[in-house]
This record gives C-alpha cells, structure tokens and sequence, in this order.
C-alpha cells in the first residue's frame, strides 16, 4: 500500500534511533536487535493486526517480543525515549531518558545521528 511509505519510513527511523541510543553501551547483537524492535514497532500498524499475533510465528529476539507484545522487558525503556521524541513530550523524554542513563544531549545526539543515516537511505 503507498499509503503505508511514510509508516515505512518511519519504522526504520525507529531502529536506527533505537540502535544509536545504546551504540555506546551495547554489543552488535543487542544493538540488531534494537534495531529490530524499533522497526518492527509499527508492524502492527503496516499490517493491521496486533502484535501478539503477528509475532506469533515470527522468531524474533525474547527482549523484542516484549517489549512489543507485553510493553515490557530490557528493550522498553528505549521505545519509551522514542516515543516521548515523536510525541515531542518534554516530559515524558526527560523521564525516558532518565531511565536509560542518558542525558537529554546524549538522547538528542544519537537522534541526529540516526536521522542522518535515514537521510542516507532515501
């Protein structure tokens, strides 16, 4: 659907932010899979149906799985810091950022790096 580009677009701006705000703290598998879980953050959205049942035969990473599924678990924190950024909650960013151990100039910081890897990619 060419509706759904600027969702598409969107979910992969997701991961690479997702992946920049532990790339200082994270190996290369739990930054994958950051990336992994802020793509597939609007996967229910893409395809219309929720995600305990699109991701109930897809393999995906357990932090991934709950984070989406159950809005919990080690991954959460970060989809928090995402979207209190795309809500352009002050409020709730500071409260996310504080959860993740980041400052708001670190959070900003890896925000600017991963939209200039978006920016690579269109």
């Amino acid at each position: 659907d060419p509706n759904m580009k600027p969702v598409m677009y969107a979910a992969v701006r997701r991961g690479l932010l997702m992946e920049e705000l532990v790339r200082a703290s994270a190996d290369a598998d739990t930054r994958g899979e950051m990336f992994i879980c802020g793509v597939f953050s609007l996967l229910d959205r893409l395809m219309r149906q929720p995600f305990d049942e699109l991701l109930a035969d897809l393999p995906v990473p357990e932090g991934v799985h709950a984070a989406l599924v159950d809005g919990k678990g080690p991954y959460m924190p970060c989809v928090a810091v995402v979207r209190a950024i795309e809500a352009e909650s002050v409020y709730d960013l500071r409260d996310a950022a504080d959860a993740v151990m980041l400052s708001l100039g670190e959070v900003n910081a890896a925000l600017l790096r991963a939209l200039a890897a978006a920016r690579q990619l269109d």
